[in-house]
């Protein structure tokens, strides 16, 4: 367990953020947990009991994304839950009109004997790119300042999780 650098530290205010100078890295486990809770601290001369609620749990980690009951952490952005309303899975479907082009100046060439071959062409690349389009989702955040996508992804399961997660720790905050 880790200890205070020096006593202007340990006075410095800490108040309920103590507890992230006293675990270790990656973050505190269920054991850490059940350790902490009920430990006495003494911060600006008062004698105080760390609880569960002083203590940041986690509700899902990966390689790209963290979600905590008081921290939302994506790549180059972190969210305050505290700030956080509501959580939406979105599913945003790609916009098809550059393939259907495609198809339709396709069409209207076969009819100039000259540009069948660029007709054909097109056509060929339109459809398969039509077909070939797929949906992507993305975690929708709500806030007092508005709506945030946070993370997309092309993978729904991956999306559903987070936002369980989210769910989950805006919950438990309460």
């Amino acid at each position: 367990m880790g200890k205070w650098k020096s006593q202007s530290d340990f006075q410095g205010g800490l108040g309920r953020r103590l507890f992230h100078n006293l675990i270790l890295s990656p973050g505190p486990t269920p054991e850490a947990f059940s350790y902490m809770a009920g430990c006495q601290v003494i911060t600006h001369g008062r004698i105080g009991v760390i609880t569960e609620a002083d203590l940041e749990r986690t509700f899902l980690r990966n390689e790209t994304v963290t979600v905590t009951n008081t921290r939302f952490i994506v790549p180059g952005q972190t969210y305050a839950m505290a700030g956080v309303t509501s959580v939406r899975f979105e599913r945003i479907n790609p916009n098809p009109i550059w393939p259907i082009l495609f198809i339709v100046l396709g069409v209207l060439l076969l009819f100039i004997s000259e540009t069948r071959i660029f007709g054909v062409l097109l056509m060929l690349i339109g459809g398969p790119w039509l077909f070939l389009l797929k949906p992507t989702f993305a975690v929708a955040l709500h806030s007092a300042s508005g709506e945030a996508r946070a993370v997309t992804s092309r993978d729904a399961q991956f999306i559903s999780r987070i936002v369980e997660a989210l769910n989950q720790a805006i919950v438990y905050r309460r």
